[in-house]
């Protein structure tokens, strides 16, 4: 699971870094209306969806197979 652990220090950096991005570019729409780097920040954004929800799904996939029968019960938390 330690793997695991970098991938979620990963991921919140990551999400950090998304939402300086988002904000410079909101910033250069409502002070001087350039569009231009909305696209990139869409592109970025759309694609770090897909894969940080890959990275989620497979992480807490294996977590629960990693608690055996119990990870597939309710009180697991993971169903």
């Amino acid at each position: 699971t330690l793997p695991w652990i970098a991938v979620a220090y990963a991921m919140r950096f990551t999400g950090r870094k998304m939402l300086t991005i988002y904000h410079q570019a909101e910033q250069l729409v409502q002070e001087q209306g350039d569009t231009s780097s909305v696209a990139e920040a869409h592109a970025l954004s759309s694609g770090l969806k897909a894969t940080l929800t890959r990275l989620g799904a497979d992480g807490i996939e294996e977590l629960r197979r990693a608690c055996g029968g119990h990870g597939y019960l309710q009180f697991s938390g993971l169903v």
